[in-house]
């Protein structure tokens, strides 16, 4: 699609600077909440895809940082001052602003400066995958795209698809959609036992 101008492109302005959008007339397929152990792997190596070739990018200087600070106190200040207001939501405020300061002091114990970091999409959940009949994938929705490590994306993907199914046990599952997803991740770009153990860290943000 095309805007009144001729172009693809249309510069927006948001709260962090200027961003770019792009309109497309349709994402063939539809989204999948449960997705097949087929098409977890299609999406790890979609996603790895994208991870290795934006190294090739050059350096941006607008684009956001989703580092500790933004993800963890950043968030849960605006939370908690949202929350503070309302005498009803007082302690869910109070909640996510401690668990955000136990899990920024927990992994600030690790060397997170030789985490896989660079481009991300930023809001990688299921609604923005869509597979059509022949499992082929599109995604979409990059309006969040900024830096950040990779594994952080991979377990916001994980985390939200097994916060979204009302099972019992949403550790196990979370486990058992990692299993397909790293095979088509690691098939494309290999991702370091040592950085794997953080997962279920980074999956807490859920």
């Amino acid at each position: 699609l095309k805007n009144v101008n001729g172009s693809q492109l249309s510069t927006i302005s948001a709260p962090e600077g200027k961003r770019h959008l792009a309109v497309f007339t349709e994402a063939q397929g539809s989204s999948n909440s449960t997705p097949q152990p087929s098409q977890l792997k299609l999406a790890g190596a979609t996603l790895a895809h994208l991870h290795k070739s934006a190294q090739r990018l050059p350096l941006s200087t607008t684009l956001p940082s989703y580092d500790l600070d933004h993800c963890l106190s950043t968030a849960s200040e605006k939370i908690h001052q949202h929350c503070h207001s309302r005498p009803e939501l007082k302690k869910v405020g109070i909640f996510y602003k401690y668990l955000a300061s136990q899990l920024k002091q927990t992994l600030q114990q690790f060397p997170l400066e030789k985490l896989n970091w660079g481009v991300i999409h930023g809001d990688l959940i299921h609604n923005n995958f869509h597979f059509n009949k022949n499992e082929e994938i599109t995604f979409f929705d990059f309006d969040r795209i900024g830096y950040g490590w990779h594994v952080f994306e991979i377990a916001s993907y994980l985390g939200q698809l097994a916060s979204h199914r009302s099972v019992p046990e949403k550790s196990k599952l979370f486990n058992e959609v990692s299993l397909y997803f790293l095979k088509g991740y690691n098939s494309i770009s290999p991702v370091p036992q040592e950085q794997l153990d953080l997962l279920p860290l980074f999956r807490k943000r859920y």
